[in-house]
């Protein structure tokens, strides 16, 4: 660490990111360690040093409160966040949609099962053995356990890792937690219930082992030798997970391709209002620096891509029929390999995802580009479901009929047909994924935490997995942008002014402009309240009205200060051709309640500079832009300087 060390004592290095952190033995000591040393690097007053884990929360799974970080770089944001565009009333519809199309009928939860297992089996089965070998000389230790035979316990420790409901628990000389013990038990029980012939003393002897006691040990030697297994043993179920769910069970059932993200659970469909609400005031009570994510260099889509997806949730009898009907006609470019159909059903539906996702906004063709970047990725994802090829045994048949696909449907004129029929289907999606990809913006720039943009997303982010993801960015084209943004951008324009600039930019949407004007305006009126955002209180907003389940709001509290965040959600019932919900045909008598505590205004429209009235109509509020920022206005209490950014 000499070179990162000497990075922070000059001044370069403002605070790390860890990623990887369930690979280390005992990552809470590696911090302690580590910040420690940051912050004596620093020097005597300069505060605490800004340390993040790239930790993967699985479930209601929470960060350890005893690890000295500031909290997560974001993944249980990014989910939180997008299970707010998912219509959860509408999970069985798609399901079927799904089963009728693939044939496909195992549970999500089977599948990682069956997925961990065959990583057990084949790339860490080393590391297995070498477990199960140290298990063996800790059973022939008592009299009581050392009949069980080494495959039996090799047996029972794979069952254990495949049932592993999280990455890894985090016992150590200082103990265990009720939460991991409830983890452990949750893996016991689904190894005992889907092995109901296995001897059930070996799940008894594994559990002891995994959660040592001194007072269960035969000696304090005993007792040393369980702990080391025990945190062995966790440093291998983080990695399987990884394998098992993200790199292999993600890319086998494809439901709902923007549920299929890093920290993710595609059985979870979507979230409430309140369950975001409810996440992000824990966040602000226990972790309120954390990071706030929606890209990153692993996730599996571009944020922008996932809130198209999103969209399906809501009409998936209609994402059916354009499956059924796309799939005739594409049906003569399918090759016949091994005697069945290259691509495969289940392939073929996720390829349909992909092309919604990834599609420039501004045109109805192909280009080479996008056709190379599709014909990588479903090779990729096949060779990551590891169901017909896969990256250590390729099967070039099926994958050269998989790259023939891609390429007649997206290229030869036997495509054009399906690209005609697929074209408005594909619009009106981006449309209203575009308005999904506001409210988010909005929602993270207002949320308790610190906001993460990855390189690139200050305009639209279609890209697909790494390295997709990883592509040069045109900072150049982002910079000449901002700055012909500018006169939008500052405090001086007339309000009607600014509200005709603002529904230029949402009329000529496909040039990513509005989202680059969004993030600059959210990012310098945050900047300037910066007291208020990271340290102001949370507080859900409720909306009333026929409109009311299409809304989330939100206020941040800070002494007399207050702003407050709207934005949209399942959009599709606001505006079926995908045109902007604007004014009060689309949100009718929709309006926000303030709750005491929360100053009633007037307040000011950050964006448009326009004075809304006190009971925040939203037909009012939401006039020339989909998404508001409010801040009280300059004739109302608690009044907030609004200043122009330097240039």
């Amino acid at each position: 660490h000499r070179l990162l060390l000497r990075l922070v004592a000059d001044g370069l290095v403002d605070g790390i990111r860890l990623d990887h952190i369930d690979g280390l033995i005992d990552p809470e000591a590696y911090l302690a360690v580590l910040r420690q040393r940051a912050e004596a690097a620093r020097g005597a007053g300069a505060g605490p040093f800004y340390l993040l884990v790239e930790k993967i929360l699985s479930g209601e799974e929470t960060l350890p409160e005893t690890w000295p970080v500031a909290g997560t770089s974001g993944y249980d944001f990014l989910n939180d966040l997008n299970g707010l565009f998912i219509d959860r009333r509408q999970q069985r519809v798609l399901l079927r949609v799904y089963r009728r199309f693939t044939g496909r009928r195992e549970s999500f939860a089977d599948i990682v099962y069956a997925a961990k297992k065959l990583i057990m089996d084949l790339p860490m089965s080393s590391e297995l053995n070498v477990l199960a070998h140290a298990l063996n000389r800790l059973s022939e230790r008592d009299r009581r356990t050392r009949d069980f035979t080494l495959n039996s316990l090799r047996d029972a420790l794979q069952e254990v890792a495949a049932c592993f409901p999280i990455y890894r628990t985090y016992v150590s000389p200082r103990g265990f937690t009720d939460a991991e013990r409830a983890a452990l038990d949750a893996a016991i029980d689904g190894a005992r219930r889907r092995n109901a012939t296995a001897e059930s003393s070996i799940f008894d002897f594994v559990r002891a082992v995994l959660l040592p006691e001194p007072e269960q040990s035969a000696s304090a030697e005993d007792h040393a030798q369980r702990l080391h297994f025990a945190m062995r043993f966790q440093q291998y179920t983080g990695p399987l997970q990884a394998k098992g769910l993200e790199d292999t069970a993600f890319y086998r059932y494809n439901v709902l391709a923007s549920l299929n993200e890093v920290g993710g659970d595609p059985a979870r469909f979507g979230r409430t209002p309140a369950e975001f609400h409810a996440a992000n005031a824990a966040r602000r009570r226990k972790w309120p620096f954390a990071m706030l994510a929606t890209s990153t260099h692993d996730t599996k889509r571009g944020e922008d891509g996932r809130a198209r997806l999103d969209v399906l949730s809501e009409i998936p009898e209609e994402w059916g029929r354009h499956l059924s009907l796309w799939a005739r006609l594409n049906a003569s470019h399918r090759a016949v390999v091994g005697g069945e159909p290259a691509p495969a059903r289940d392939d073929e539906y996720l390829f349909y995802q992909t092309l919604l996702a990834a599609w420039p906004q501004d045109t109805d063709e192909a280009d080479a580009a996008l056709v190379e970047r599709v014909r990588e990725y479903m090779v990729k994802a096949a060779r990551e479901a590891k169901l017909r090829t896969s990256w250590i045994s390729e099967n070039r048949a099926y994958e050269a009929g998989l790259v023939r696909f891609v390429d007649r449907v997206l290229t030869a004129p036997a495509g054009a047909r399906f690209r005609a029929a697929f074209a408005p289907f594909r619009r009106r999606v981006a449309r209203l994924g575009m308005l999904n990809s506001l409210s988010q913006l909005v929602l993270k720039i207002a949320s308790p935490g610190v906001p993460d943009f990855y390189q690139g997303t200050e305009l639209w982010d279609l890209s697909l997995v790494d390295p997709d993801n990883r592509r040069p960015v045109d900072f150049a084209r982002r910079s000449s942008t901002l700055a012909a943004l500018e006169p939008l951008l500052t405090d001086g324009a007339p309000p009607a002014e600014r509200s005709r600039g603002w529904r230029d930019l949402l009329e000529r949407w496909p040039d990513g402009d509005i989202k680059l004007a969004l993030t600059a305006a959210a990012l310098r009126w945050r900047r300037r309240r910066a007291e208020l955002f990271l340290r102001g209180d949370y507080l859900p907003l409720e909306a009333h009205g026929r409109r009311a389940e299409n809304v989330v709001a939100c206020a941040r509290l800070h002494g007399e200060s207050a702003i407050i965040a709207i934005a949209p959600r399942l959009v599709t019932s606001l505006s079926a051709d995908g045109a902007p919900p604007l004014g009060r045909d689309a949100w009718e008598d929709t309006a926000i309640a303030l709750p005491g505590g929360v100053p009633p205004g007037p307040y000011r429209c950050v964006l448009s500079g326009q004075t809304v009235a006190a009971d925040l109509e939203l037909g009012e509020i939401l006039h020339s832009l989909p998404v508001a920022l409010l801040e009280i206005a300059s004739d109302g209490p608690g009044h907030l300087d609004f200043v122009a950014p330097a240039a």
